[in-house]
């Protein structure tokens, strides 16, 4: 029997399902062949499903992982990247595609955009625990150097915008410039 969608989303912990992962539950590792097989024929015959956020990894069923995606569950193939929000509201972190290795901005609210290799990722936080090993702040999308004013002979400065939520140093953009500011039509 499945679960309604709001049933779903309050075992998941979140309000919407936008940043709530879905697909298909892969046979365990195992060091025993036969024991790996075995595994893999019975997920073949009897596919399982899940539904995973931040907080609560669970299995579904193939209708509930369905309504999700119906309901603004991201595809597979966009990103889903998970930070948190402290306290101070002001605190922000960068990621790496999951593409292409470049940074790309969080910022402070759920969002989803594109990287400047054409990745489409989302931004969502409800990450636990919180994950304070996360580049903070913006940093340039090629080589990591944080976004800022720098010293004079540093290389750094300009910087250049190439998404909405990647900027490059004026020393990566020297090696490969970005380009003029790209920004995703709305949809």
């Amino acid at each position: 029997m499945d679960r309604p969608l709001d049933q779903l989303l309050q075992e998941l912990h979140v309000a919407s399902p936008f940043g709530v992962e879905t697909g298909n539950v892969t046979p365990a590792p195992s060091a025993t062949h036969s024991v790996a097989a075995k595994n893999a024929e019975e997920l073949a015959r009897n596919p399982k499903f899940y539904a995973h956020s931040g907080r609560v990894r669970m299995v579904v069923t193939h209708g509930e992982m369905d309504a999700l995606l119906e309901a603004g569950s991201p595809p597979r193939e966009i990103q889903v990247i998970r930070s948190f929000k402290h306290g101070d509201l002001r605190t922000t972190f960068s990621d790496q595609c999951s593409n292409c290795q470049r940074w790309i901005h969080l910022g402070d609210s759920e969002h989803e955009g594109d990287c400047y290799c054409g990745k489409i990722y989302r931004v969502v936080f409800d990450r636990t625990p919180e994950d304070w090993s996360m580049h903070r702040g913006m940093v340039c999308m090629d080589c990591g150097a944080e976004f800022g004013m720098s010293l004079v002979g540093s290389g750094l400065n300009p910087w250049h915008g190439a998404t909405a939520d990647q900027m490059q140093c004026e020393a990566c953009w020297q090696k490969a410039p970005c380009g003029p500011l790209r920004v995703r039509a709305a949809s």
